[in-house]
């Protein structure tokens, strides 16, 4: 238990306290109340990170995407270097999770939400500059600089989000470690650590606007969403709850404060996509301008028309 844990704490050097706590953290018995201890691991991690020299923090920077990697969780962006052996130990982890994923998907007649109709969980790829496209087929290469957005279609089912009163904690406990962190460095590491344990939370569209909230930096916030936005359990509600103010709803209370501006909105739908954040459940009252010489924007309005048809047809 936490308080069998703290006891044992009490015991043992200050110096060996993240050891102990890292040892037994996932064989605990009542881990929401231990929302404490995540303290002794973040003063661990801002210690190790102060105490890096030049060539300790370049270490670290090329370690960053294999140490804080989840596999369970991989949606967000990637800027891999092929030279580095941890660049592409993640890359082969992507495309065997891609392969299986678009097998799954087929297997299973689930949509195709990929951004150009190849079933493709991976988005915006780029290689050393150069638009790139990836497939199931593609040759592994030995080296070169990849820029791309992933998307998992995995989401956590038959998982209750976390209670209102431990998303506070975990929340606290967040803001309190970015308080101190200092510097860009330091702040990517938090969001990187976050993105560790992500798949061990599930939350509601409505907990993550209030973690987002009350994130000031703004670049944080947009990585908070990519990191979190595939453990929500009510994904229908995402764009009604986190874009009330650039996809307002048909009937709205009272207008709520944005939390995102129209640049940001931008790039949340080129990472995330039209198919993943938009949702024919909440369709109604808005207006739409598609491109529709985009394979997104073509599927969304094809969903439109069957609604509308399945509704009794469409109104002019």
């Amino acid at each position: 238990t936490v308080a069998q844990l703290k006891s044992l704490l009490d015991v043992v050097p200050s110096d060996g306290h993240a050891q102990v706590v890292d040892a037994f953290r996932y064989r605990l018995t009542n881990p929401h109340k231990g929302i404490g201890l995540m303290r002794v691991l973040a003063a661990e991690t801002l210690g190790s990170l102060a105490g890096l020299d030049q060539d300790d923090g370049a270490v670290l920077a090329r370690l960053r995407y294999l140490h804080y990697f989840c596999g369970v969780n991989a949606t967000g962006r990637y800027h891999l270097d092929l030279r580095v052996p941890a660049g592409a130990v993640v890359f082969e982890h992507l495309l065997a999770l891609n392969a299986w994923e678009v097998e799954w998907d087929k297997a299973n007649a689930r949509p195709d939400c990929s951004q150009t109709g190849n079933y493709q969980h991976f988005r915006n790829e780029r290689r050393d500059g150069q638009s790139w496209r990836i497939t199931t087929d593609t040759v592994f290469p030995v080296v070169g600089e990849l820029h791309f957005d992933y998307v998992t279609g995995r989401r956590p089912r038959g998982a209750f989000p976390l209670d209102d009163k431990v998303c506070k904690q975990v929340t606290q406990w967040w803001l309190q470690y970015i308080a101190v962190s200092r510097g860009p460095e330091a702040l990517a590491a938090s969001v990187s650590s976050l993105r560790k344990v992500s798949h061990r939370l599930v939350l509601r569209s409505e907990q993550l606007r209030d973690f987002l909230g009350k994130v000031q930096d703004r670049g944080c916030r947009m990585e908070l969403l990519y990191t979190l936005f595939s453990r929500v359990s009510d994904p229908d509600a995402i764009a009604n709850t986190l874009f009330p103010n650039l996809l307002p709803p048909a009937s709205a209370a009272k207008p709520r404060k944005p939390l995102f501006n129209s640049s940001e909105f931008s790039s949340a739908l080129s990472v995330l996509g039209w198919l993943n954040l938009w949702s024919p459940l909440a369709a109604d009252g808005r207006r739409y301008l598609l491109d529709l010489m985009e394979f997104e924007q073509r599927q969304v309005l094809r969903a439109l028309l069957g609604v509308a048809a399945a509704e009794g047809g469409l109104e002019t």
